[in-house]
């Protein structure tokens, strides 16, 4: 990441960040979970399913956001919502998050994030470092990350499957959550 992009994420955090302790939250504790998606992913709609079955079953709302990062012009139709969908023709020059996101997840009160998005771009790693839960869940570790808990995949399986094969992570991360926290 170049100085100037890496300096407008490392202002956008210290400004509007999360001030909060990280730490690990019950599940039985928690009433709210958001949940970072990547629209390109193959798994996204069937990462999305479980999520619903999952968290609908424990009694936790959750709130979804999607970042999608493809090209699409002015007229094209959005299947996401278009509240929580980060756009790349709308991030500002810096790659930082728009202002209109910052504010929503400024004025939410989730306990868990997880993030299923596999890259280190500046709009990620600001909606990371501004997520409002304590217990963040990931699958890409990077410098500086909030994230408690990190689910990696092996090389061979990027390479295998040419995805990010979030679902099987997703799984794991469930699995972990009703253990653990």
């Amino acid at each position: 990441m170049g100085f100037i992009r890496d300096f407008f994420v490392r202002r956008q955090i210290k400004l509007a960040g999360y001030k909060g302790e990280r730490h690990s939250v019950p599940l039985c504790d928690a009433k709210r979970c958001i949940v970072l998606l990547d629209v390109e992913d193959a798994e996204t709609d069937a990462c999305l399913t479980r999520l619903k079955v999952f968290l609908n079953g424990k009694g936790i709302e959750f709130k979804p956001f999607f970042l999608d990062m493809g090209k699409h012009g002015k007229d094209d139709i959005i299947t996401t919502a278009v509240k929580t969908t980060i756009l790349k023709r709308n991030l500002p020059l810096s790659g930082t998050l728009p202002k209109e996101i910052v504010a929503e997840l400024q004025a939410d009160s989730a306990e868990i994030y997880i993030c299923l998005v596999d890259n280190s771009l500046p709009v990620t790693r600001c909606f990371n470092g501004i997520a409002p839960a304590p217990f963040c869940v990931g699958i890409a570790d990077y410098d500086g990350s909030p994230f408690s808990m990190v689910f990696k995949g092996s090389a061979e399986e990027h390479i295998q499957v040419n995805f990010h094969d979030c679902a099987k992570r997703l799984e794991s991360i469930l699995d972990y959550l009703e253990m653990v926290v």
